[in-house]
């Protein structure tokens, strides 16, 4: 609870120090999977935050993610299919650049996973490893 409390005092300093009118409020969001997922696999890009909206602190844990595909297909797994699809959906019908590139990367992911899904080939003659 201290830490929370330290957080607290900080943003109230920073809301005296743009001399608000008006009474700060703490605000805890926590965004929505498609948006997290989006943020991992473009990289780390943000959406943009509109210029005319109240004063915004994010907290953030870390600098960048890890960029490396193993990593973003870790991050996929725990998604259903239904799920992929509908993240999918939602970032094509963005105007955001994050969200194209998060298509793009997601179709890039699902091409190189589906190649390493190949079946063994058959051999005619002598042992067949695959049985």
């Amino acid at each position: 609870m201290k830490s929370l409390e330290c957080i607290a005092k900080r943003l109230l300093a920073v809301d005296r120090e743009h001399k608000r009118r008006t009474p700060g409020a703490i605000i805890s969001y926590f965004p929505p999977q498609s948006d997290s997922t989006a943020f991992y696999l473009s990289g780390g890009m943000e959406k943009p935050a509109p210029a005319d909206g109240p004063l915004t602190i994010k907290l953030s844990f870390g600098g960048k993610p890890p960029s490396d595909d193993s990593f973003k297909l870790r991050w996929l797994r725990q998604y259903t299919p239904a799920q992929i699809d509908e993240f999918r959906c939602e970032w094509m019908a963005s105007t955001y650049e994050r969200d194209k590139i998060a298509v793009q990367e997601l179709n890039r992911l699902m091409d190189a996973a589906g190649e390493g899904v190949r079946e063994p080939p058959i051999l005619i003659e002598g042992p067949n490893p695959a049985s």
